[in-house]
């Protein structure tokens, strides 16, 4: 009889202790996962004093229209080494055309633009939302992907937002991506 409780005991011991790895193993590959995701690369561009990054142009991935009100992009992740959402400015813009900063709203197409950053423990995710202004489906979406429409994020070092040494501070904000694209010298 003691001989089957000890077997018994060591029998859901291993089982217990076995269980635990698989469920450890399964938690680690849930980790692995979004350090395997794809990251926004940037390039550097500078006007001898200030740098700035900058992204690539990047292919738009909303439908041509929409059953519901509301649609969502996601950029490739941000890495935390590169923004820092306490002191940086980060401006996205949308490019068909002409180039637009978001958050935007075209009137002709009754959508609305705007810009979600969900920070995480590795990075920050940028969504870019439509929106329909009167509630009703999506229709002819203007960024869609096969009007060949595009984004690009600029992330401008907090240092450069409260210069000390200028007299007068520049609201990068304010700035149109051409203003934007001539002061930082970034190429297309």
């Amino acid at each position: 009889m003691k001989t089957t409780m000890k077997f018994t005991k060591r029998f859901f011991s291993i089982l217990f202790i076995a269980s635990l790895m698989m469920a450890c193993s399964k938690e680690s590959d849930s980790l692995e996962e979004p350090l395997q995701s794809t990251y926004l690369k940037f390039a550097k561009a500078s006007n001898n004093k200030d740098k700035v990054l900058y992204s690539d142009w990047l292919k738009s991935q909303f439908p041509t229209s929409s059953s519901n009100n509301t649609e969502f992009f996601n950029l490739p992740l941000i890495q935390n080494k590169f923004l820092d959402l306490d002191k940086d400015l980060m401006l996205v813009y949308g490019k068909r055309n002409s180039i637009f900063n978001l958050p935007v709203t075209i009137p002709a197409s009754l959508e609305s633009y705007a810009v979600e950053l969900l920070p995480g423990p590795i990075g920050t995710t940028t969504r870019l939302r439509v929106s329909s202004l009167d509630l009703s489906q999506l229709q002819d979406i203007f960024f869609r992907s096969t009007a060949e429409a595009q984004f690009r994020v600029i992330i401008i070092p907090g240092e450069k937002l409260l210069s000390i040494k200028s007299k007068s501070l520049v609201n990068f904000e304010k700035m149109t991506y051409e203003e934007i694209a001539t002061y930082f010298r970034i190429s297309e």
